[in-house]
């Protein structure tokens, strides 16, 4: 394919856990918590990426280049809390309650990246990805940005590390799943890269 060709794949996952007062109902299934009730959640992603690039700028030092590839993005939400259920009769009772959803979220991505060598162990990263798109029943957009530095340990394998920036939303109109998922995601990351 030649050397400014690139294929590219990520494996990138996100554990948040947190509690909250929530301040409006919210309706998850069978269930709803209340305004003002202490909800337990946790959201986790797991996000595989492929892509195909092509470098117009490519030395011995730098590369610039563009991408066109893809997101598959499994969301697992759960919250606990106190809540209102209703029953298969039709009563309802308070109780403390857990709900739990997973959706998987595709979504084609146009990226651009950079690199730097600043040593033979040493280079600078950075990619960013954008995509909003509208198809059937769901709709999303989401921007990505890194920036980090590799350090090569072996000819064809480096560790890094750097800064991550991701916001993603997903809308779907199903009869499954209806709802709006957003997450925003900044901070450290640890990479391993591995080249062929």
């Amino acid at each position: 394919m030649g050397r400014a060709v690139r294929i590219e794949g990520e494996y990138f996952r996100l554990k948040r856990i947190g509690n909250r007062s929530v301040a409006g109902s919210i309706a998850v299934g069978e269930t709803v918590f209340n305004a003002q009730a202490n909800v337990a959640g946790l959201l986790q992603s797991t996000t595989y990426r492929v892509a195909l690039g092509y470098s117009p700028l490519l030395t011995d030092r730098a590369e610039l280049g563009v991408a066109l590839g893809g997101h598959i993005t499994n969301f697992t939400v759960q919250l606990l809390g106190a809540g209102t259920v209703t029953t298969a009769n039709g009563s309802i009772s308070s109780a403390l309650a857990s709900e739990q959803r997973s959706q998987r979220a595709p979504l084609p991505t146009i990226s651009g990246y950079g690199n730097y060598v600043l040593s033979p162990v040493f280079a600078l990263n950075a990619r960013a990805d954008w995509l909003s798109l509208s198809v059937g029943d769901y709709s999303g957009s989401l921007v990505e940005a890194q920036a980090g530095v590799t350090a090569r340990i072996i000819r064809n394998v480096g560790l890094g590390a750097g800064y991550r920036y991701t916001n993603y939303i997903f809308r779907a109109r199903k009869r499954d799943f209806t709802g709006r998922l957003q997450y925003e995601f900044h901070g450290p990351i640890v990479s391993l890269e591995v080249a062929f």
